[in-house]
């Protein structure tokens, strides 16, 4: 392992963290009873000058996922032919990612469960 090889350990351990307090967030939002009623009962949809950035978000999300024509760049042809690119396609940080992204979501699930 390089000198600097914790770093990746740091990064791991910030990412496995944020992704355990977004399902949590998510999980305390969405799924249960409301907490407060009244609050519960005036909530509204946001307003557009915070709905137009998320659309534009989206739309430039969902093209870059195509491919680029006439130079073949896009994530398909990433995931695709991964020699030819100088950061090669790695299945083993896709499967480890995945499965710290599922222990995430189990842990998160299971302790942001209100109490009885």
């Amino acid at each position: 392992m390089p000198a600097v090889g914790w770093l990746f350990f740091v990064a791991a351990g910030g990412a496995a963290i944020t992704a355990f307090y977004m399902f949590r967030l998510w999980f305390l939002t969405f799924a249960g009873e409301p907490r407060d009623e009244h609050i519960y009962a005036h909530a509204h949809e946001s307003p557009r000058v915070m709905t137009i950035p998320l659309v534009i978000l989206a739309v430039m999300a969902v093209i870059a996922g195509w491919t680029i024509p006439g130079i073949q760049l896009g994530l398909p042809t990433l995931l695709d032919e991964p020699d030819r690119w100088p950061l090669a396609f790695d299945r083993t940080v896709l499967f480890k990612s995945c499965g710290s992204a599922l222990w995430d979501l189990s842990a998160a699930r299971v302790l942001a469960r209100p109490p009885d």
